[in-house]
């Protein structure tokens, strides 16, 4: 079996090739080993050369997303065969574990893991600000557009200063909370 492995900053991607058995789970649990630094933070398994798995295979999976949970990292799966899904759908891993059919998806994932990581990491550095209703930390977005998740009466959250009474404040495409 091969195994490449490619590493973007905090994101390892783990490509193995061939079958997972007993003897090659070993080998793959090795190089993930090398590879998992302290740094990492999520772990993307292209499965798209793998077709078979055996339960020494999904142990070694089972070890990293629980190595990642310890370091609130995460885990994903992608391109992975009907064979392989069908052994991991009766073994229970579909059920907390995330599948893409594309590698782009589980790599947009992991890093969106990783970046909700890190502003959890820094909370207590983001701008916050004072609303008629309480308090709202800023985490930054991007440039797409944003929402914002009211529970109750939205009417209740009126912010003082906009044009007139009943007006509610606009999403900004920069930030994804209200803006003001």
């Amino acid at each position: 079996m091969k195994i490449a492995v490619n590493k973007e900053g905090k994101l390892l991607i783990v490509m193995p090739e061939g079958r997972i058995d007993a003897y090659e789970a070993k080998n793959l649990q090795s190089t993930i080993e090398q590879e998992i630094t302290p740094d990492i933070a999520s772990v993307v398994f292209d499965l798209k050369g793998v077709s078979y798995i055996s339960s020494a295979g999904l142990r070694v999976m089972m070890v990293v997303s629980k190595r990642m949970r310890q370091v609130q990292g995460s885990v994903a799966l992608c391109h992975v065969g009907q064979f392989c899904r069908d052994v991991m759908d009766t073994a229970g891993f579909l059920e907390f574990l995330p599948l893409f059919d594309r590698l782009e998806q589980a790599v947009a994932y992991g890093r969106q893991s990783i970046q909700e990581k890190e502003y959890l990491e820094n909370w207590a550095k983001l701008e916050v600000i004072d609303l008629c209703g309480g308090k709202a930390t800023i985490i930054p977005g991007s440039g797409d557009k944003g929402e914002a998740l009211v529970t109750g009466d939205i009417k209740a959250y009126y912010i003082p200063g906009f044009p007139k009474k009943g007006s509610f404040p606009r999403l900004s495409p920069k930030l994804n909370i209200l803006s003001v």
